[in-house]
């Protein structure tokens, strides 16, 4: 595989060592792909309100994956031969730029917790099969890792970096695996016969991972122990499904996005109570991402895990 070519490499190590090219937000905000006044990216508080465009693109994009640092965000999109690639903008929404100068195709870009390497879906020619890679920024590691077939991929960083969680497309069935980065082993976290898994997602303890499960009539958000121990349903979701699941920085929140009147909205979940709040009201959105500079940990008793939908309404 070609590396990534030298003046990239130096223009990202700038702005990800110079503060002058970029900013973390300084209070909570929600990034998320959108179609409202053209495809790209806006960003909102965690309420819903204060939204703005963050960037626009020709095409449409997805995947979008916040940097530790809360400097910088990475995002899949259509280059200008037709390939799918990964960019890293700021998050101020300046110096947007192409990561890799390869012409094959890279999709769900996820940042490791220490900002230095990056996981993302390829194919391999050498296993000949879809498979998640790393890559370091500085480009001296850029390796496929994990065969996942075509529909698998959605790779998740554990907090302390040290495993992945991801996504195995089998025959019928998608379920749920972990990688240890070190040791190169996988194991089996959620396997079901038939199964439908997608969007693992850790909690920012490493305690527990939630997941949807595609069970038609019975599909909802789920979570488990991080050994695969204690699965619990969250949340009823049913057959209209979900696009995109993450954790909220401070573990009380899960944001997801659901079809809703024809239109695909972001909804923020209160773990311990239930309750759904809406947060967009116009056109498709979804593949949020969370950045909180100053995240404050609670996790709620198991006691409290609800499956009850609650009321589903917009920003005050």
């Amino acid at each position: 595989m070609k590396v990534i070519r030298l003046f990239i490499l130096c223009s990202i190590g700038l702005m990800l060592l110079n503060p002058v090219f970029a900013v973390a937000p300084e209070k909570a905000k929600i990034a998320f792909v959108t179609n409202k006044n053209g495809w790209g990216i806006d960003i909102m508080n965690p309420d819903g309100r204060e939204r703005k465009k963050l960037i626009t693109h020709a095409s449409s994009i997805n995947q979008l994956a916040w940097s530790p640092s809360g400097e910088h965000i990475l995002f899949g999109a259509r280059n200008s031969e037709g390939n799918h690639d990964i960019y890293i903008v700021n998050a101020d929404g300046s110096d947007m730029m192409k990561l890799f100068d390869t012409p094959n195709y890279k999709r769900q870009p996820a940042w490791s917790p220490d900002g230095d390497k990056i996981a993302y879906m390829a194919y391999s020619k050498i296993w000949e099969s879809w498979s998640i890679y790393v890559a370091t920024i500085d480009g001296k590691l850029i390796a496929p890792v994990i065969r996942v077939g075509r529909h698998g991929g959605d790779p998740a960083w554990s907090p302390d970096g040290t495993e992945i969680a991801y996504v195995d497309d089998e025959v019928y069935q998608r379920n749920i695996y972990i990688y240890n980065i070190e040791t190169q082993q996988q194991r089996v976290l959620i396997k079901y016969n038939p199964s439908w898994m997608a969007y693992p997602t850790w909690s920012p303890n490493g305690d527990r991972i939630a997941y949807y499960w595609g069970l038609g009539a019975l599909s909802g958000i789920f979570s488990v122990n991080s050994d695969g121990t204690e699965m619990e349903r969250i949340v009823e979701i049913g057959e209209t499904g979900i696009r995109s699941l993450t954790w909220s920085p401070g573990g009380k929140y899960l944001l997801y996005s659901q079809p809703i009147d024809d239109n695909l909205h972001l909804l923020k979940l209160t773990i311990s109570s239930g309750k759904i709040q809406q947060l967009t009201q116009e056109g498709k959105n979804f593949d949020g991402i969370w950045y909180n500079p100053n995240p404050m940990s609670v996790f709620p008793s198991k006691s409290l895990i609800t499956t009850t939908w609650g009321d589903i309404k917009g920003p005050k």
